[in-house]
């Protein structure tokens, strides 16, 4: 079976909860939940994850968009599977 994990990777784009402006900057370490992001347009500080709680739904709907891709490839793969193993049964029919 050859499940390329990479092929499912995505990059979600975080909008300000006030103005919906994508253009953030920061200071400080990366990967602290703590540290303040700015937005280019309106000028809101607002940590990482109280940014990452208010595009809840955007981050949820690329989760199950990239949940549904995962099921519709590993029931293509599974189907696949099954009709090479019983390929040459008599017995056995995989449509």
């Amino acid at each position: 079976m050859t499940f390329k994990a990479d092929k499912y990777n995505r990059s979600v784009c975080l909008n300000c909860p006030t103005c919906g402006g994508t253009e953030f900057s920061h200071d400080g370490a990366d990967g602290q939940t703590s540290e303040l992001f700015t937005c280019g347009n309106c000028g809101l500080q607002i940590s990482k994850d109280d940014l990452i709680r208010a595009n809840d739904e955007n981050v949820q709907a690329h989760a199950k968009e990239i949940g549904k891709a995962v099921v519709k490839d590993l029931q293509k793969e599974l189907h696949e599977s099954l009709k090479r193993a019983f390929r040459g049964s008599k017995n056995i029919k995989i449509r």
